[in-house]
């Protein structure tokens, strides 16, 4: 992300190119998607599921060469509103899994829940930004999206930042309700003499 922001900075305002600018982004775009696409898949653990985000791999690399073909000299919404539909739906999922498990610690104690939360937070407000970024508004409204577009990130980033001071204790997961082991649960008996 950091290499990104210094080469897009250097395009823009020192190169004043804008198709160098325009490569770097379908290039972070692309790194962006398999970087995410891999913490997921290692994060689930549904089988069945991580099968799709593996296969999910070669749709958006089709969208993506599609996007470059057809708008070289241009900005295709479609790749990134592909990449963030796709990864909020999987981390709902993945919410949804966590919740099933019985853990002895809360879910909030762990660095991989907050991780998805900020991932969760910049999806969900970068692809109504770019919904509407293509639309006839105002350029108050477009404005008004760009702040809104900053704020998602920095709290994106915020809520990185924290997630890794956060001092996890180690999850003990069980998929079953776990008793005390000196509970006799043997049904009594009396005698009825």
């Amino acid at each position: 992300m950091a290499l990104f922001s210094i080469a897009s900075i250097t395009s823009i305002y020192f190169n004043k190119n804008l198709s160098v600018y325009l490569v770097l982004l379908k290039l972070f775009s692309t790194l962006e998607f398999f970087t995410f696409s891999l913490f997921i898949y290692y994060s689930l653990e549904n089988k069945f599921f991580k099968k799709i985000i593996l296969f999910l791999n070669v749709p958006y690399l089709s969208i993506h060469i599609f996007s470059w073909v057809v708008f070289k000299n241009d900005f295709s919404v479609y790749p990134f509103l592909f990449e963030f539909l796709t990864f909020i739906i999987f981390i709902i999922y993945f919410f949804y899994e966590k919740m099933k498990l019985v853990n002895n610690n809360p879910i909030y104690d762990n660095t991989e829940f907050w991780i998805f939360v900020g991932i969760f937070i910049y999806f969900t407000g970068n692809f109504f930004y770019l919904l509407f970024s293509n639309s006839n508004y105002s350029k108050q409204f477009k404005y008004q999206l760009q702040i809104v577009a900053s704020i998602v990130t920095i709290t994106k980033n915020i809520i990185f930042s924290l997630s890794f001071l956060l001092k996890e204790t180690p999850q003990i997961t069980n998929n079953s309700i776990s008793y005390a082991p000196d509970l006799d649960l043997e049904p009594t008996r009396t005698n009825t003499n």
